[in-house]
């Protein structure tokens, strides 16, 4: 099904003129699986992001899907139990995008919970999970530990274990719900802000809209509005009832990327730094070193990993792996503000995970909290609400039950080593790695991809040298994923951004200039795409100037 600028042109001219049962604002990953989760009881929906689907938070998280081993000795038990049900739903409806990784974890001599307690909360962790993960979790001797991940320090190391959680391509598992909603039905429209609410006889009906690619504002109306915008649902909040007090606490997650030639880990490893569980996760070419949680003050549209937090995860990476990480190794950074939901006399790092569904006197609906394995099961109450909403106010009822529990994501089933053997003996004149990408992003798209390479050989040419990003899929971002900006394709349709040395400056305008043709940009439309990707790429390295 055709996911375009066009579809998104003809998307905006029906939500100027129909009343749909569910308006949903934000298009991260839990305004995505409101969407889906509605157009799936066959209510009609529309669904508008102010940026790109999955630009904030949803595309900036540690790329886990993950049952939150920390937050067993916490005692969050039931955000635990959620999390590890939803992470495996995941991984079967979607194991292109979320598959199973080990994560590695090394007990020192002198750390704060010893090998005793690590098996204690080990075992917990599967109990909560009802023993349903890919594998159980095995204690390890601390040569079975460096065996497992040669990097690690071996001094001092009393042992160890490892476990099972997921990883996750956040901002391509965020386009998937985007594009299964639209599937269904959905109106879908990134680039497309919410300026203010539409009341009538004292309930929200609707929204206006300012489309930021075409320069106009539009209004769309609904029975229900959904506030899934995260961080900012408070501004949502405030549009409807300006006295209404906060709601959310942002929580920064920065992280650090390094080149694998300086981190060489073969999966993942969880340890703690500075009284915090740290982690490094393998991803393609580069070691993601993460996360930092302090409350978040600034700008939520603006933000980005301090030096103070880049020193520390640095430090920490450097004490457990007894490497000597400097700031001159650092490929990439990128920081994500976490939606929590305000807990009074809670620090961001003790504030539970567990979201909140609330509704104001207008009828707003606002699903806050939460977290990116969580999603689905957010979505799933916030659209049980909707639908008892449009039943009880306007008569409407759905056509059918929840469907996303068990329904898998089109394209996204298969194993990617199964299409990765597909597509080898189909195109052996394509180098391997790049094939294992493709199959990888884009599973059965893959073909999409490689027919550009046919009707224009160019197009078969790498974006950099060294990544297996072909040229390809500029136009397909396009043309097949609703891409409308330079940041789009660079960020989130590839992950140029964060991978390559230059960060996709040396071919930034080469991109623009291909992307003017596919949508009529002139060159002063080129400059601009091309000087907001560069303040992107300033934000990322802003820690060197502090």
């Amino acid at each position: 099904m055709e996911f375009s600028p066009v579809t998104r042109n003809a998307n905006i001219e029906r939500m100027k003129r129909e009343v749909f049962d569910v308006l949903v604002i934000g298009g991260g990953i839990t305004g995505a699986g409101v969407a889906r989760d509605a157009a799936l009881r066959g209510l009609t929906v529309a669904l508008v992001e102010k940026g790109d689907f999955a630009s904030g938070t949803s595309s900036k998280t540690s790329r886990m899907v993950h049952g939150g081993l920390r937050y067993v000795a916490q005692g969050q038990f039931g955000v635990v139990a959620e999390s590890c049900r939803e992470r495996d739903r995941l991984w079967r409806l979607a194991p292109r995008l979320v598959w199973p990784t080990p994560f590695t974890a090394p007990v020192y001599r002198r750390a704060k919970r010893g090998l005793l307690v690590a098996r204690l909360g080990l075992w917990l962790y599967d109990i909560l999970a009802r023993f349903r993960m890919y594998q159980r979790h095995r204690l390890l001797r601390p040569e079975q530990v460096v065996a497992a991940e040669p990097m690690i320090r071996p001094t001092d190391l009393v042992g160890g274990a490892v476990y099972y959680d997921c990883r996750a391509n956040d901002a391509r598992l965020t386009l998937a719900v985007v594009q299964s909603a639209h599937e269904h039905g959905a109106l879908v429209a990134n680039h497309a802000e919410v300026l203010g609410l539409v009341k009538e006889h004292g309930r929200v009906a609707g929204a206006e809209v300012w489309d930021r690619i075409a320069g106009e504002r539009f209004t769309v109306r609904a029975r229900v509005i959904v506030n899934a915008t995260g961080v900012w649902s408070d501004r949502i909040r405030q549009m409807d009832d300006p006295t209404a007090p906060p709601l959310m606490v942002p929580s920064r997650g920065s992280h650090v990327v390094i080149p694998r030639t300086r981190l060489d880990i073969r999966a993942a490893v969880t340890f703690t730094g500075r009284d915090r569980a740290r982690f490094a996760l393998e991803w393609d070419n580069t070691c993601i070193l993460g996360t930092t949680d302090p409350q978040h003050e600034g700008d939520l549209d603006q933000v980005c990993a301090t030096a103070e937090e880049v020193d520390e995860l640095l430090a920490a990476a450097n004490e457990v792996f007894g490497v000597h990480l400097t700031r001159d190794d650092v490929l990439s950074t990128y920081a994500g503000v976490r939606p929590l939901v305000r807990q009074e006399g809670k620090s961001a790092y003790q504030v539970s995970r567990a979201h909140r569904l609330v509704e104001s006197d207008a009828g707003l609906l606002t699903i806050a909290g939460g977290k990116l394995t969580t999603y689905r099961q957010m979505a799933e109450e916030t659209v049980d609400r909707a639908v008892q909403k449009l039943a009880r106010e306007h008569g409407i009822r759905a056509k059918r039950g929840c469907q996303t529990a068990r329904l898998p994501f089109s394209g996204a089933t298969r194993d990617p080593a199964a299409e990765l053997a597909d597509l080898t003996g189909r195109y052996p004149q394509v180098e391997r790695d790049v094939l294992a990408h493709l199959a990888r992003f884009y599973g059965p798209g893959a073909d999409t991809v490689l027919a550009f390479v046919q009707a224009e050989a160019s197009l078969g040419e790498r974006l950099v040298p060294g990544r297996p990003y072909l040229w390809a899929e500029v136009p397909y971002a396009v043309q097949h994923e609703m891409a409308l900006t330079l940041d789009d394709v660079l960020i989130r349709r590839t992950q140029v951004f964060y991978e390559e040395a230059e960060q996709g400056l040396g071919i930034a305008r080469a991109v623009a200039n291909r992307m003017a043709r596919l949508l009529g940009w002139d060159e002063a439309e080129v400059e601009r795409q091309v000087a907001r990707y560069r303040q992107q790429v300033a934000l990322s390295r802003a820690f060197r100037g502090q």
